[in-house]
């Protein structure tokens, strides 16, 4: 009988290890995927700045052609 609360005290102790383990591995995962999440939310502002200008520079250059008709 003691044998057996011993193998299961050892069995209760790694799986405590392992659960702390994998917790951590999680908590470094999240880290990361808030970084990268950060990142593409910072290159998307950016791509939309980008688009602004481009958008308004066809804007500006189909105006030009347009008011050249009529000259």
């Amino acid at each position: 009988m003691g044998a057996f609360i011993t193998i299961l005290l050892i069995v209760i102790i790694v799986l405590l290890i392992l659960c702390g383990y994998l917790s951590d591995l999680i908590i470094k995962k999240n880290k990361i995927i808030d970084s990268i999440n950060a990142d593409n939310q910072y290159l998307q502002q950016e791509n939309f700045k980008i688009n602004h200008k481009y958008n308004n520079l066809i804007l500006d250059l189909i105006n030009k052609n347009e008011r050249s008709k009529f000259e």
